[in-house]
């Protein structure tokens, strides 16, 4: 009898290069939902808000889940000004006072970088839907992501706030997409 490889040893691989990223506000998440609502709110009509119009305590029930990036020249490298403690504890690693380069294998440092350019270049709402790919995780573990980028006293689009839902489970069709 020919041997079953271990499918979910297959899903993992064939799934941990894969991921949804779309300019669009129809966010599943009521973590994501909220961080929208709280960065529009504080937007007050502009293309954005600033970085210093923020406070974190305004959303304290979803900072563990919030990561927010310093852009680097430009979007050439990205550096994590704040980790959010549910975040550290899944990826297993703390991130702060790092560059991308520094903290993740080249390849999960380069997909997520591009995620953030998009935002750069979109200047709306991102949403990204796929599987954790930067720590190896037992199976796979879906998320919803939103990305929103902010101005910053050096300039507009300094900065990029993401917050993260590693509860979500992906609809038969973004799995089918993946």
């Amino acid at each position: 009898m020919p041997s079953v490889p271990n499918v979910s040893e297959h899903i993992t691989r064939r799934l941990q290069s894969r991921y949804l990223v779309a300019a669009d506000d129809d966010f599943r998440s009521p973590k994501n939902r909220r961080l929208l609502d709280y960065w529009r709110r504080k937007a007050a009509g502009r293309a954005r808000p600033a970085w210093r119009d923020l406070t974190l305590m305004d959303v304290y029930e979803i900072a563990p889940d919030i990561v927010v990036r310093d852009v680097v020249d430009g979007g050439a490298e990205f550096l994590c000004r704040y980790c959010g403690t549910a975040i550290v504890e899944m990826m297993g690693l703390e991130p702060t006072g790092r560059l991308l380069r520094d903290t993740y294998r080249r390849e999960a440092a380069d997909q997520m970088a591009a995620r953030y350019r998009i935002a750069l270049a979109e200047d709306r709402p991102i949403r990204v839907v796929g599987y954790v790919q930067v720590v190896e995780k037992p199976r796979p573990l879906g998320f919803e992501a939103i990305v929103l980028t902010l101005d910053g006293d050096a300039g507009s689009k300094s900065h990029i706030i993401m917050a993260f839902d590693y509860t979500y489970e992906l609809t038969l069709d973004e799995a089918a997409a993946l």
